[in-house]
């Protein structure tokens, strides 16, 4: 993702995250797909800016980032933005703009896709009907996501992904 000094554009975390989904190998294009993506939403904090003229521009700010002299972002400077996308139905395939998408994302959706493929399998198999995973994450200064790991980050602005998934039905 390309970071600023205001921010990372709305639109650039949104493609990184359609990206995660594709290349966690759940998104609709994918025909070897364990679950399929039934909703991805976006839970941002994000601070508006002044662009060209009068137009507003919404970033997302990265750990540590300062609004002036020297103060980090709180939840008091923000505004939220709740993005739900759907994915379309089977038809052709909507291409996905490639780019450099931070692997933490892709990991997380792994290890959720995995822990439900454990639970269908074994001596007391259980059939998936819907599962959601809700990750908070912040970004960093240098465009990566960090899901919390690190304890300096505890008191910065986080922001929520939700994918709900369910099974292909074949």
């Amino acid at each position: 993702m390309h970071v600023t000094a205001t921010g990372v554009p709305v639109s650039s975390l949104v493609d990184a995250v359609k990206t995660a989904v594709r290349d966690a190998g759940i998104s609709a294009a994918d025909a070897d797909r364990r679950v399929r993506v039934t909703a991805v939403q976006l839970t941002l904090h994000a601070v508006a800016t002044a662009g060209s003229g009068a137009k507003v521009e919404f970033k997302i700010p990265f750990l540590g980032m300062n609004v002036k002299l020297g103060t980090t972002i709180s939840t008091a400077d923000a505004h939220t933005i709740d993005i739900i996308l759907v994915p379309p139905d089977l038809a052709p395939a909507h291409e996905i703009r490639a780019g450099a998408v931070d692997q933490v994302l892709v990991d997380a959706i792994d290890t959720v896709v995995q822990v439900v493929a454990d639970a269908g399998g074994g001596e007391n198999p259980f059939l998936l009907k819907e599962s959601t995973v809700e990750l908070s994450f912040a970004l960093t200064e240098e465009g990566s996501i960090s899901l919390g790991l690190d304890a300096a980050s505890k008191d910065e602005l986080t922001h929520k992904l939700k994918i709900t998934v369910a099974p292909t039905g074949g």
